[in-house]
């Protein structure tokens, strides 16, 4: 069943965006510059017609395409809560291989987290095509230190590195403990 309410609503609070100061969200909107297209302004059945006609649903909300362009037809749909936060203003979108997705759809495709993909290209300075690779970026090496305590591979280049890593620290300890003998 079709619930006019909620596009009646809708219709309501996208005016409000637009032309009230005293809405809260009006800096996010009318501040901007974003209106509303003056069929939907000045009909609000035109905008009941398009809502249902775009597919309409109550589980779905208004959702402006591009958002620096304003409510129209053309850059309006309905769209989940999911849909409607891939497309805020503040993400950041990544361009690569012809494809221009948000940071946080990136890092769900490659099995990382955002904040890993997010380190990659700030805090790190990975070029994008490196740091949009799935896994690890710098894989560890047998005989080092972290294959031995990090990852706990106890083959016998990790267990020799190890065991060298210890004697050096053990003859360094006796060499200083032998110098303050010696004084």
């Amino acid at each position: 069943m079709l619930n006019l309410k909620k596009i009646h609503l809708a219709h309501k609070n996208m005016l409000d965006r637009c032309y009230n100061p005293k809405n809260a969200s009006y800096r996010h909107y009318g501040d901007r510059g974003i209106t509303v297209c003056d069929e939907w302004k000045n009909d609000r059945e035109a905008f009941v017609q398009w809502a249902i006609s775009a597919g309409h649903a109550d589980d779905l909300s208004l959702d402006r395409i591009d958002n620096n362009k304003g409510y129209s037809p053309e850059n309006c749909r309905w769209a989940s809560m999911r849909e409607q936060l891939l497309n805020q203003r503040r993400n950041r979108i990544i361009e690569h291989d012809g494809k221009a997705l948000p940071l946080s759809v990136w890092a769900e495709q490659l099995g990382i987290s955002p904040d890993t993909l997010h380190k990659r290209l700030d805090a790190h300075g990975v070029p994008v095509e490196r740091a949009l690779q799935p896994g690890k970026l710098h894989p560890w090496k047998h005989g080092t230190r972290q294959g031995y305590e990090v990852h706990k591979c106890k083959c016998d280049e990790c267990r020799a590195a190890n065991n060298a890593r210890h004697r050096e620290a053990r003859a360094k300890r006796k060499a200083k403990e032998l110098q303050g003998v010696v004084r």
